[in-house]
């Protein structure tokens, strides 16, 4: 099952824009202004794109109570064709399932963000984790700002 049922927009900003693009509500986008170059470098892109991310954080997961959402399907939530060159990611409490991070990479103007937050057990809400941008000329460079931004996300739920 996907976490994303478990959110509501209305927790946090990062939650909000996760599910905008999972429903397809994000401003449609000319391709051949990313990095992307095309819709269909887009759609195949992606797929490389998750099994990068996600790989890259398997030793780091080992360490914290989360893992990336379980099942068959990609672990990324896409932009919807047209819809924009956004994608994000959820991850839960290996033993609850409960949504912990929530992470989101959209293009904002000529840069790319990386926003994420997490989900704090004590006051029991979500807060800002991590918000920060990259001008990223290359789809090897914004996979490696994700994967660096995440890192440092999933290691501080390290216990």
């Amino acid at each position: 099952m996907k976490a994303i049922i478990n959110l509501k927009a209305e927790d946090h900003a990062v939650i909000s824009k996760l599910i905008d693009i999972n429903e397809g509500k994000t401003s449609s986008v000319d391709y051949s202004t990313t990095i992307f170059e095309s819709l269909k470098s887009y759609n195949q892109t992606m797929n490389t794109i998750d099994g990068n991310i996600i790989g890259s954080q398997i030793k780091n997961l080992v360490e914290t109570p989360l893992v990336a959402e379980r099942g068959n399907q990609t672990k990324a939530y896409f932009s919807q064709p047209d819809k924009g060159v956004g994608f994000g990611y959820i991850f839960i409490d290996y033993i609850k399932k409960n949504p912990l991070l929530v992470l989101v990479v959209a293009k904002e103007g000529d840069d790319y963000k990386y926003s994420s937050c997490g989900f704090n057990k004590q006051t029991a809400s979500w807060e800002d984790k991590k918000s920060v941008t990259t001008s990223a000329s290359s789809v090897k460079e914004l996979t490696d700002f994700v994967i660096i931004n995440l890192s440092e996300d999933i290691t501080s739920f390290a216990e």
